[in-house]
């Protein structure tokens, strides 16, 4: 025990002196490649950020032109609720609003069936950034 505790006390000015290094550090804030990185991160996180939600489909038709003469008669009618024109192969599809809940699409839905009989209420994906 005693031979542990004197090579202890004979180690500590070596351990205290290997400890104490100096040196310099530094730091690159304006490196063009990390820029370049951290904006790419930022706008891939930006990008993704969706949540289910729900919306009102209006119209499904292979003619975009019918779709933007139903976009429009539907803004005429409805002026404060955004209309998506969506693309499903063959198929264009025309989606109002952004909904969390299916409640919520369901208040407009009993507005929209009167002028636009065949809607109905669709999952989809919401984007954060159109609340």
């Amino acid at each position: 025990m005693k031979r542990i505790v004197i090579i202890a006390i004979l180690m500590m000015p070596l351990l205290v002196a290997f400890g104490q290094q100096q040196g310099t550090i530094e730091i690159v804030l304006s490196n063009p490649e990390i820029t370049s990185l951290i904006d790419a991160y930022k706008a891939e996180g930006e990008k993704d950020q969706t949540i289910k939600g729900y919306r009102v489909q209006i119209l499904s038709a292979d003619n975009r032109n019918d779709i933007n003469r139903v976009k429009s008669q539907f803004y005429t009618l409805f002026p404060d609720v955004k209309s998506f024109v969506i693309y499903q192969q063959p198929n264009f599809k025309l989606r109002v609003g952004n909904f969390r809940t299916r409640l919520e699409a369901h208040k407009v839905w009993q507005e929209v069936v009167k002028s636009f009989p065949g809607a109905f209420i669709t999952p989809d994906e919401l984007k954060l950034s159109e609340f």
